[in-house]
């Protein structure tokens, strides 16, 4: 799924005349929830990657703000930065989360099994696979099991010392808790919104668990149609 950094933007609630307008000073755009998301993710990683790479990463994340709709010219740039650095997880990770965030199936499992084979602890890529076979309709009935293991593989994970990737954690185990029908999810989740409730963030955090409908959940992760 998804991670958060404070330095993303929107920052502020999205009904306010400012909700456009980034920290930094850049425009974003008001996509979706999954849209949002898709594009937080971009600085996720960004750290200590070499210069050339990062500098995809930061030209595709302008490309996606100006032209969000254009998604051939977005997945165009990602292809050529990962011809460049084939083993790039952030880059990699981008374009998983394009191709999923615009229904591309095909190819957004192709590119989440290999960000399995990049980093097989990833979490977030088994939970992804969850919803593909939920939503393609591969597993025959709602597979609670699949989302009940990336639950107790997320409640295992120590603490870390970046606020950011902790709550990014949480705020998965809630998402898997709550798609496995978990007898605790709607307690884990009242107790994260109240943890988050004066992040930046907050308001997108409300906008996916808030009144959470799996359905929904999985259009927005695909994308609405």
């Amino acid at each position: 799924m998804w991670n958060f950094p404070r330095r993303s933007c929107p920052r502020n609630n999205p009904a306010s005349d400012d909700s456009n307008r980034c920290a930094e000073g850049h425009n974003t755009v008001k996509p979706s929830v999954a849209g949002l998301l898709f594009a937080i993710i971009f600085f996720v990683g960004c750290e200590n990657q070499e210069k050339k790479e990062q500098a995809y990463l930061e030209e595709t994340f302008r490309l996606y703000q100006e032209r969000h709709e254009d998604t051939a010219a977005i997945a165009g740039l990602l292809t050529k930065g990962l011809l460049a650095y084939p083993n790039s997880f952030p880059l990699l990770q981008a374009r998983a989360n394009l191709y999923c965030s615009r229904r591309m199936l095909s190819e957004c499992r192709a590119d989440t099994h290999q960000l399995l084979e990049l980093k097989p602890s990833l979490i977030e890529a088994k939970m992804m696979l969850c919803m593909l076979d939920e939503f393609e309709g591969v597993a025959r009935q709602i597979d609670e099991t699949c989302y009940r293991e990336v639950a107790t593989i997320y409640a295992a994970l120590p603490s870390t010392s970046s606020p950011d990737l902790e709550i990014g954690n949480k705020f998965n185990y809630v998402v898997a808790l709550l798609m496995a029908r978990h007898p605790n999810a709607e307690q884990e989740k009242a107790a994260f919104l109240s943890k988050v409730a004066s992040e930046p963030q907050a308001w997108i955090y409300h906008g996916v668990l808030d009144d959470f409908n799996r359905e929904r959940m999985l259009r927005e992760v695909f994308g609405n149609k």
